[in-house]
């Protein structure tokens, strides 16, 4: 029932070890597998109108409704976009303890980032990622 799936969109300049592309998060086997390769950080760069020299990486949250909503109806949308609350203050305080700047920002254009990186989930937040404060 769980409802969020986490991406990172990767630049080919922006972590060491990672590939340009976009990893999704399976948060059983604690890993990252290549979702997509590609220069998809410039894409996302720009439908959200960032300055892409600035950020190493974005983390992607996503929303898949029906885990929750099956169960819970209406009120499984405030529990989905509780849990989004909780995942981005967890990932922006383990950013802090490695010294990074992370940054959240809603997604507008959410139809447009959804189709471009192929999600079957609803994209919700994007967490901007840079080096060392």
């Amino acid at each position: 029932m769980y409802p969020l799936e986490v991406y990172v969109v990767v630049d080919a300049e922006g972590v060491d070890g990672l590939s340009e592309g976009v990893y999704h998060y399976d948060p059983v086997g604690e890993r990252l597998t290549l979702f997509k390769s590609g220069d998809y950080f410039a894409e996302v760069s720009k439908i959200m109108g960032f300055v892409p020299d600035e950020y190493s990486l974005y983390l992607l949250i996503c929303a898949v409704y029906p885990r929750t909503t099956s169960k819970y109806g209406e009120r499984g949308i405030m529990y989905v976009h509780n849990e989004v609350g909780h995942a981005a203050l967890n990932a922006m305080v383990e950013c802090a303890s490695l010294n990074l700047v992370c940054e959240p920002v809603v997604i507008r254009s959410t139809s447009a980032v959804k189709a471009t990186l192929g999600l079957d989930g609803e994209p919700l937040l994007l967490l901007k990622v840079s080096g060392a404060v």
